[in-house]
């Protein structure tokens, strides 16, 4: 055997070893559960070959294997350099500095990030070559909005014979683990290689598994063999449109041999349906957060700009992925309650309070409403209070409505966590107060629940649709999925002041 081939097969058992240790399933099988389908002619799979499958790739050479081994030791929110581990801190920031491939630097950290199932899986960066990277935050657990994500800005510059970059490897088989790079969030499921320079492009270059990019509030998906391009300011932020393409010769990658592409579509069609099922019937089970990972890997399936899912689509067939797509619906399914209270103080003052009927909104694998919603808005309460002339009495008479949840409702991926946007609009709800006194007709002074409501909540109107926007979510993951709350909105009408509190309530009802 050449050297050359020696040195090869040498570097793809480092590469499945490091792999292995890392908790990171190996590369010629993601997910070891998950049979691959046969190759028909062993012939077409060569154990050996002169040259990598891939032109010119210096990243994966020795000197990354012997980091790995020294920083085996290194544990959550710890960077490893030369061997010497520390702590890792918020604001720190670290440089690798290669000169050539003589003398090649790389940094090891593992660092926490949130995944669906846990707060302390891990993810394992590599920045070799030269890479400057700063940690603008550490994860060390969820807040309220489940939305914080480690942050980390980074750039890197190739050298005149090698590349550099950030090597991601998400140490968990079956989590999804998050963080955010560059003002835009990657959701990776296996690993990732991601260079970036200010006043160019950052490139996520998928090597395995799967990633969900998301930034200028959009989310676009890459499997292996893709990447997903995002236009970089000076700054380092994204700007412009993401997009998805396929892989170049040149970019950096493990040293993989070569796997015939039916296979590899096959392989996706089993891993993608077997990740999807996992996560449905974990759904079903009452686990809501579940919801997130069951999209994940329904975008996957169905995403229109990937190449590999339109074959894994035509490998799938239409009975299969329509099976799919009524199953996403029972588990996307939630009931919402709407809340609302209001006080008045005037020459009239009045509390008002109102209720919406349990409605029960239901999301297509696309995250588009199934079916706009509308239920009854009643008001549960009318308690005005002025002072009245002698011999004056009053009655109260309210009137109930109708409130709608409209078609254009989301429910989508952005960063780690599901996107809710429910546009609501209630017809008039109103409430009378009638005065009665002597020698004097009736006089009723009409209140407006809608009309305080719009006077209080501006920001939240979009008049191209004529609804309200609620999108300010605190998730919980819990059977109660998802509250958002308006509280405490006051402002000064002509004669007083009125305070308005509004709850919007989200049950996961999976229907079995």
């Amino acid at each position: 055997m050449s050297q050359n081939r020696i040195k090869l097969f040498n570097l793809f058992l480092l590469l499945m070893l490091m792999m292995s240790a890392c908790g990171t399933s190996n590369p010629m099988e993601l997910i070891p559960d998950v049979e691959i389908p046969g190759v028909s002619d062993p012939q077409d799979q060569p154990v050996e070959v002169d040259t990598p499958p891939v032109a010119d790739q210096p990243l994966f050479d020795d000197v990354i294997y012997n980091v790995v081994e020294q920083c085996q030791g290194a544990g959550l929110n710890q960077a490893c350099h030369n061997g010497e581990i520390s702590d890792l801190s918020a604001g720190q920031t670290f440089r690798a500095e290669s000169a050539s491939l003589d003398s090649y630097d790389v940094w090891v950290v593992r660092l926490q990030a949130p995944g669906v199932d846990s707060d302390f899986d891990s993810l394992l960066i590599l920045a070799a070559g030269n890479a400057e990277v700063r940690f603008d935050e550490i994860f060390i657990g969820r807040d309220e909005t489940n939305q914080n994500l480690p942050r980390l800005v980074f750039s890197t510059t190739d050298g005149a014979d090698f590349s550099s970059g950030l090597i991601i490897i998400n140490e968990s088989e079956e989590d999804l683990l998050s963080l955010d790079a560059n003002g835009a969030g990657l959701t990776l499921g296996s690993t990732a290689v991601v260079t970036s320079q200010p006043n160019g492009e950052m490139k996520v270059s998928m090597v395995t598994g799967s990633v969900a990019v998301s930034a200028n509030e959009e989310t676009i998906d890459a499997s292996a063999g893709e990447k997903v391009t995002v236009p970089m300011t000076a700054e380092s932020k994204p700007s412009g449109t993401l997009a998805v393409g396929k892989l170049e010769d040149d970019l950096l990658t493990p040293l993989v041999p070569p796997r015939k592409p039916e296979d590899t579509t096959e392989y996706f069609a089993n891993y993608y349906v077997k990740k999807f099922e996992n996560a449905y019937n974990r759904c079903l089970d009452g686990d809501a957060r579940q919801v997130y990972r069951a999209q994940y890997f329904t975008r996957k399936i169905f995403d229109e700009q990937s190449v590999v899912s339109a074959a894994v689509r035509r490998i799938l067939g239409e009975p299969r992925l329509q099976e799919i797509r009524e199953k996403f619906k029972n588990c996307a399914t939630f009931e919402l309650i709407l809340t609302g209270s209001q006080q008045g103080s005037s020459s009239l003052s009045w509390t008002s309070k109102v209720s919406g009927d349990v409605m029960q909104l239901q999301f297509d694998h696309l995250g588009k409403l199934v079916t706009p919603m509308e239920g009854e808005l009643t008001v549960t309460e009318f308690s005005p209070d002025m002072p009245l002339p002698p011999g004056c009495t009053t009655i109260t008479e309210t009137a109930n409505s109708i409130l709608r949840v409209q078609e254009y409702s989301t429910l989508k991926i952005y960063y780690n966590t599901m996107r809710i946007r429910l546009y609501f609009w209630p017809n008039p709800v109103t409430e009378k107060l009638i005065m009665n006194c002597p020698s004097a007709l009736p006089v009723e002074l009409p209140l407006d629940w809608n009309t305080y409501y719009w006077y209080l909540h501006p920001d939240l109107l979009r008049k191209e649709n004529q609804s309200y926007l609620i999108q300010n979510w605190e998730y919980t993951g819990g059977q109660i999925y998802a509250e958002a709350f308006y509280l405490g909105r006051s402002g000064t009408i002509k004669d007083g002041t009125v305070t308005s509190d509004t709850a919007f309530t989200l049950m996961h009802t999976p229907q079995k």
